[in-house]
């Protein structure tokens, strides 16, 4: 079980004609992982173009794989070849299915991965720049000792950074991203014996390698782990043992939220006093940019709260952007949509609108909050979890507009 396995696919031609447009398709049992083939397929992960076959010509091609189970489970694949139909990449004609079985074996030693305490086999979702903790669990399943186990990760991806890595007790190899534990790191290796479990850890660090105009989509960074070692049969003649496992850590994309407050800057003309005067309206124009880095991000949507001294004007900029308000509760509702991965600065999405303030005479002397909780959420669509990103309230002091000087944000008389 979690094993990969290499199916070696062979189709022969016994026709005394040409065969033309010979597709080759696979039906995977509940379990199977796909992992690569020699011949990349044209359809999903399980149907391939063999092309055109010549009256006793062959081809050859293997599926590389795992499968996952209990021990002496039965599962079956089903494999049909024929011709293409009106659908290139369906079988139109069927000229021959086969089924072959496999029963699924517990292995000698198991391996279990487990990130940031999440156990299984699906994707585990990290983070860029927090750390990840990755825990490998092993169980001797024979009734004989294990002599030299040694466990072995090997990591690599597009997020992973060698420089990050924590071995704890192993040998971390930078030079092959390796992190091995043997007799030499774990005296109990030397002698492992029936039924004897244990856990082995490392901690690593996600990092975002995008830049402008070289985007990495789809972040993931790969850990397989592997064990190996000896054990005596009755003929006391050591036998080799070994298994292995493999999991990702895929990471979503960092979505930005911005926001500030200005006064003289901006698609609109503001008015008022400055510093704001009790019982006196002063305008003031709000921005919220949002901008994205690696991976699509779907249904975004970003709200705010206004507080009830300050007032909607319904104007907003650009007049094409989804906004709308709220005026029993305050709520300002801007539905960004989806958003294509990119770090140039042009693919940033902004809308600015216009609010009025007017100031009580129990606000003298402070900085009232002009906006309240500014939330963004969307789902990044590579890892199918939710993104969030929010921003602390703005306050009357427009300290990013050129025009601001300390003492304009206080209220005055």
């Amino acid at each position: 079980s979690g094993q990969e396995f290499d199916t070696r696919v062979e189709i022969s031609s016994n026709a005394k004609e040409n065969l033309k447009g010979i597709l080759f398709e696979a039906s995977y049992p509940f379990g199977f992982n796909f992992i690569s083939s020699t011949i990349n397929p044209v359809s999903g992960n399980n149907v391939w173009n063999i092309g055109d076959l010549p009256a006793g010509a062959k081809r050859v091609f293997s599926i590389k794989g795992s499968l996952s189970g209990e021990d002496t489970d039965l599962r079956s694949f089903h494999f049909n070849i024929g011709t293409k139909g009106s659908n290139p990449v369906k079988i139109g004609t069927q000229y021959l299915s086969l089924d072959r079985e496999i029963t699924i074996q517990k292995p000698f030693v198991s391996l279990s991965l487990d990130i940031n305490g999440s156990s299984g086999i699906t994707d585990s979702v990290g983070q860029f720049d927090r750390n990840s903790t990755v825990s490998i669990h092993w169980f001797n399943n024979l009734s004989t000792i294990v002599s030299n186990m040694k466990i072995v990760a090997k990591i690599e991806g597009s997020a992973y950074e060698k420089s990050t890595v924590s071995p704890q007790s192993g040998y971390f190899n930078s030079s092959d991203n390796t992190i091995t534990w043997s007799a030499q790191t774990n005296k109990e290796f030397s002698s492992v014996g029936a039924g004897d479990s244990g856990t082995v850890s490392f901690a690593l660090v996600p990092k975002d390698f995008s830049q402008v105009g070289k985007i990495i989509n789809n972040p993931k960074i790969t850990i397989t782990a592997s064990v190996s070692g000896e054990r005596t049969q009755e003929t006391n003649v050591p036998l080799a043992v070994s298994a292995s496992t493999k999991r990702n850590i895929i990471v979503p994309s960092a979505v930005d939220l911005s926001a500030r407050i200005v006064r003289n800057v901006g698609p609109f003309s503001n008015s008022g006093f400055i510093p704001p005067k009790v019982d006196n309206i002063s305008t003031y124009t709000v921005i919220l940019s949002v901008s994205n880095t690696t991976n699509p991000v779907r249904d975004v949507e970003v709200t705010a709260i206004l507080p009830p001294y300050v007032k909607w004007l319904n104007q907003f900029a650009p007049n094409t952007e989804n906004v709308s308000y709220d005026s029993n509760s305050g709520l300002i509702t801007w539905s960004v949509g989806n958003i294509e991965a990119n770090r140039d600065s042009l693919s940033r999405k902004e809308v600015a609108f216009q609010v009025a303030f007017t100031p009580s005479v129990i606000q003298v002397g402070s900085v009232p909050s002009i906006i309240n909780q500014i939330k963004l959420t969307g789902t990044d669509n590579f890892t199918n979890t939710a993104v969030n990103s929010s921003k602390d309230s703005l306050t009357t002091r427009f300290s990013t507009d050129p025009s601001y000087k300390a003492g304009d944000e206080v209220v005055s008389k």
